[in-house]
């Protein structure tokens, strides 16, 4: 049996996003102050109504008294004027307070997002990410927007409402308070039904979103195998999915709604009974009972709407708490509260004993020991899975190793700031990414400030001026989407490009010439010694480019087996000799 401390802790569990959820209202307390003023009064002048009409009923109408009817009248139009002012008023805080909330919320995922590590981007599908950031801060948005400040309200008219009922009969509002527990003791269960199936749909949804952001990225690949039929009835079967889970949740929410409506009548039924009972007794005057009905109508209104949006919060709650867990997504890699600043990196790099693993635990590096003087050109070979790029990324800091460390100029890259490590370096990877947008600005993102001249004799460097002088618009030519519209080795020239114009001292190479033919590998090759005085770490694609590299550095299984210049490997006749020996450049001659 379930004790009350663990009951207790699974409360306060499921409650915490919902209590972070409200902290984004804490800054604006005085708008929130003001906006429970003016329900307050607005509350106050739409219940003086009924009241008014049960004075007319009982006092005015059997004296007679027109005057005190035309005061009356008086009385509420100026009401009514009120009221419409404190409307505008509240409208005008309550978009403040959403819109507030809304960005702030905002804000904070877009800054996650940036603070996350690249081992959540590596082991969390794109798709995933855009719906949390499209559905979920949209989700959680429509709370500050429409529930919460509508939950405030009605709560505080069904307060007012059942404070005034009870001031004209206290047998009737405990009659009509019945109604309530008649819908308590069977509407939670529904509702805790909406809830469970309101959770699975949404599960159902991500796995759709998923599908179609999949689907879209990958539309060449899915034209070019003719496999549009096969993709489609996947898209096709996950909505499905979604639309049945969907439909459940929709079931129990509409029988949780009419149950709702049902008890609501069934009480003004009773209502009507017990109110004839004390009209006959005396304890009830004629108005005071139709003051009472239309605060009862009021405040059951005022109950289904309020507990609506606890039902659709609760189905929401799915969506905070996704939301919640990501926010508090601790980064892999972290940054230290006081970072070391170098001035002037030389780019000298100690590897000293690391080791690593990724997340399945199955070694990468084993005790890698390895130092690269300042502008010394290194390059790493072996075969697919020995640790090569591995070296590279935690080198940049994607990952941090779980034992050993690493050194930039003497100060553990640990101890310097991401931000300096980072601008220090120019990575070129193996999968280029290009921008939706034009050649220029895609190179221009190595170096924002740059000349055009800079540009241009960058893209002469990564042998790229000539095929960009070619295309209709030079270097404003737009390329689409991911470079769409450029060759594979189009693109890595400008991925190449833009690390020159950005000439940082250390260059990081993973593959990064593997598209382009032999000619312009060679060229981009010899470009690179136009960094004068930048250490460059290369993993190698065909290695006929590294034989003038300072050293080359032959990796199995995640340790180095070789490591020296060309000419000493291959009189040495060991592992990279092996290598040469198996590739197409040798049979080639």
């Amino acid at each position: 049996m379930e004790t009350q401390s663990a009951r207790w802790k699974r409360f306060t569990g499921r409650s915490r996003p919902y209590v972070w959820m409200l902290r984004f209202m804490k800054p604006y307390g005085g708008i929130l102050l003001l906006l429970v003023v003016c329900s307050l009064l607005m509350g106050l002048g739409e219940l003086a109504i009924p009241k008014m009409i049960g004075i007319i009923i009982d006092r005015i109408i059997p004296a007679n008294d027109l005057r005190s009817l035309n005061r009356l009248l008086l009385v509420l139009s100026a009401v009514i004027v009120v009221m419409l002012a404190l409307t505008a008023g509240r409208n005008l805080l309550e978009r403040r307070m959403k819109e507030y909330c809304s960005r702030d919320l905002q804000l904070l995922s877009f800054r996650q997002l940036r603070r996350l590590g690249y081992a959540y981007f590596e082991n969390t599908p794109s798709g995933e990410t855009l719906n949390l950031l499209r559905a979920d801060v949209s989700a959680v948005q429509e709370l500050y927007r429409h529930h919460i400040p509508n939950m405030q309200s009605r709560g505080m008219f069904i307060v007012l409402c059942i404070g005034l009922m009870l001031s004209l009969s206290i047998a009737l509002t405990l009659v009509s308070l019945g109604a309530f527990l008649i819908y308590y003791f069977i509407g939670p269960a529904l509702d805790r039904k909406t809830g469970l199936h309101r959770r699975e749909a949404s599960d159902r949804d991500n796995d759709y979103q998923k599908q179609i952001y999949d689907t879209v990225s990958a539309i060449a690949e899915v034209k070019a195998y003719g496999a549009e039929r096969w993709v489609f009835q996947e898209i096709d079967r996950k909505y499905q999915a979604y639309s049945r889970q969907w439909l459940k949740m929709l079931a129990y929410l509409y029988r949780s709604e009419s149950f709702r409506h049902f008890s609501h009548y069934v009480g003004a039924a009773i209502l009507f009974i017990a109110g004839g009972f004390e009209i006959r007794h005396g304890r009830v005057m004629i108005g005071e009972f139709i003051t009472f009905l239309l605060y009862y109508y009021s405040m059951m209104g005022f109950m289904q709407a309020f507990f609506g949006s606890v039902t659709e919060q609760r189905m929401m709650m799915v969506q905070v708490d996704r939301l919640h867990r990501f926010i508090h997504l601790e980064p892999e890699v972290r940054e230290t509260a006081s970072p070391v600043h170098l001035e002037g990196i030389r780019g000298e790099i100690a590897f000293e004993h690391v080791s690593f693993s990724y997340l399945d635990g199955t070694p990468v590096l084993r005790d890698f020991h390895l130092t690269v003087r300042p502008g010394e050109r290194v390059a790493f070979v072996g075969e697919s899975g020995s640790g090569k790029t591995t070296v590279l990324k935690l080198l940049n800091r994607f990952y941090d190793p779980q034992e050993g460390r690493i050194l930039l100029d003497g100060v553990p890259i640990r101890s310097l700031s991401l931000q300096q490590l980072r601008e220090s370096m120019g990575y070129v990877f193996q999968e280029t990414y290009l921008f939706g947008s034009t050649i220029r600005d895609n190179i221009l993102f190595g170096n924002p400030q740059a000349a055009e001249e800079e540009v241009m004799a960058a893209a002469r460097h990564a042998a790229a001026h000539s095929f960009i002088e070619q295309l209709p618009d030079d270097y404003s030519t737009w390329i689409g989407e991911r470079g769409v519209k450029l060759s594979g080795g189009q693109k890595q020239r400008i991925s190449v490009a833009r690390m020159l114009l950005k000439r940082p001292p250390i260059v990081l190479l993973d593959e990064a010439t593997s598209s382009l033919d032999r000619e312009n590998e060679l060229e981009i090759v010899r470009s690179l010694k136009a960094l004068q005085g930048a250490t460059v770490m290369t993993v190698a694609h065909r290695l006929s480019t590294i034989r003038d590299y300072d050293r080359i550095v032959v990796m199995e299984q995640g340790s180095i087996v070789e490591i020296g210049s060309w000419d000493e490997l291959m009189q040495r006749r060991g592992a990279l000799y092996e290598l040469w020996k198996g590739s197409d450049e040798y049979e080639a001659g």
